[in-house]
């Protein structure tokens, strides 16, 4: 509602309608100095204190889900090892893997450390082919090949487990077995295919 200082100058009103339109305003002022239609809202503070709540408890949900441990504070009852990451490479046409990361794969899975290693080379039409080695602490190394994105080849994902890793030589992927030249193993399991 519009106080009578606040009509267009020239627009005449008596004084009992000046009088009306300022009871009227001053009527719209709430007890805590707020003007016209705010109101004391009775169920919004509950609602805001639940809201809270909820963001709180989401917030230490997302806090435990993302790995938070509390502090040890004794001795270690479990031992944890340490995975020896040996590196992902996106490798180019002919390009060959640095033997460090050959050297530090093998090492590590020689001495039961468990490790890991990801290359990705292209096909001679430049789809990824993507290969991950990981090898536990019972000398298991899991080999996944994946070549989804081959649009030539047969798309898939191939799993064996192998043992005996070794340095590979600098020839081209052994078309039996599809492993590239870098590693060789003693003994693998036959592959289990799958299209994801």
């Amino acid at each position: 509602m519009t106080c009578p200082e606040q009509l267009p100058p020239g627009y005449d009103l008596s004084a009992e309608a000046t009088r009306r339109m300022r009871e009227r305003v001053l009527a719209g002022v709430t007890d805590n100095g707020a003007v016209g239609r705010a109101r004391r809202v009775p169920w919004l503070p509950p609602v805001a204190v639940a809201g809270a709540v909820l963001l709180v408890a989401g917030g230490l949900g997302a806090y435990q889900i993302v790995g938070h441990r509390p502090p040890a504070t004794g001795p270690a009852t479990t031992t944890e090892a340490v995975v020896a990451d040996c590196g992902t490479f996106a490798l180019d046409q002919g390009e060959r893997l640095p033997a460090g990361a050959v050297s530090c794969f093998v090492d590590a899975a020689g001495t039961g450390r468990p490790a890991r290693l990801t290359v990705s080379t292209p096909t001679a039409e430049g789809d990824p082919i993507t290969e991950s080695y990981a090898a536990d602490a019972a000398g298991r190394i899991t080999v996944v090949i994946d070549t989804r994105r081959d649009r030539y080849g047969s798309p898939g994902v191939s799993r064996r487990t192998c043992t005996g890793p070794a340095a590979g030589g600098d020839h081209a992927p052994d078309a039996l077995t599809g492993f590239s030249p870098w590693l060789a193993f003693d003994s693998c399991s036959e592959p289990t295919v799958s299209a994801d």
